[in-house]
């Protein structure tokens, strides 16, 4: 199997456990104690009020990021570029934004996914995969 199967299978795999966490979340949540679905309700809460500008924030980023993970797919240039910088913001924001609660399995679905992106960039550096991300001669 060639590198590029294999890089592209660790972008389709790493992708996953967000879908996963996303779908299952709602029905993930049911299984904690009242007083973190209550709390995690209030947090829904403040997620409706959100600013336009919020919204239309969140939004491009997640444009963004979409197009990203398309240049990936199509070794582009410009892909390798931004998925670091993506990458790193992602786990910043994570960081900053407060606690967070989970179910076990939504934080090993989240850590997979972590670990996945880790896997990326690796790949993305390594000697035979860079290559494919050369800009091309102008």
């Amino acid at each position: 199997m060639s590198s590029e199967t294999v890089f592209r299978i660790v972008l389709l795999s790493s992708m996953l456990p967000s879908v996963v966490v996303s779908i299952s979340s709602e029905f993930l949540h049911q299984s904690l104690p009242i007083e973190l679905q209550q709390y995690l309700a209030g947090q829904s809460d403040e997620v409706v009020g959100l600013t336009l500008t919020e919204m239309v924030s969140f939004g491009v980023l997640m444009i963004g990021f979409v197009a990203v993970l398309a240049g990936l797919w199509f070794f582009k240039w410009w892909a390798k570029i931004f998925y670091v910088p993506l990458t790193i913001a992602g786990l910043v924001f994570g960081a900053v934004s407060g606690p967070a609660v989970m179910t076990g399995w939504e934080n090993m679905l989240f850590a997979l996914m972590n670990m996945l992106s880790g896997a990326l960039i690796a790949m993305m550096f390594s000697e035979g995969l860079s290559e494919r991300f050369r800009k091309p001669a102008a």
